[in-house]
């Protein structure tokens, strides 16, 4: 039963920072002028592509985040995406540290 939640837990947490990723490149704009900033879409030029491609490429970005890889291919642009960044950072070391505990108690358990 723990096994099931533990997978939930990581498709959500894959599933928000996928989300924010992907919505903070596609309305990224001034708070002040509502001018269009400039955005990781249009820094790696897919902001007219088809939404199925900027939903791989924020798939992307965040299997890479989360899971400490980042290979810097995708990076923020503005303050904006800068602070989504650190939050799925964050996000993914409280992921690991948790599963490393659970992988942990499991050991435990088998004795």
């Amino acid at each position: 039963y723990m096994n099931m939640i533990d997978s939930v837990l990581i498709l959500i947490a894959f599933g928000i920072s996928v989300y924010l990723w992907g919505d903070l490149g596609a309305t990224s704009v001034s708070v002040i002028k509502f001018i269009p900033e400039r955005s990781w879409l249009n820094h790696i030029g897919i902001q007219d592509a088809h939404w199925g491609t900027q939903y791989i490429y924020s798939l992307y970005w965040s299997v890479t985040t989360i899971v400490t890889v980042g290979y810097g291919d995708i990076t923020p642009q503005n303050q904006y995406e800068i602070s989504v960044t650190i939050l799925v950072e964050l996000l993914g070391s409280a992921l690991f540290g948790y599963l490393i505990n659970v992988i942990g108690l499991t050991l435990t358990d088998l004795r």
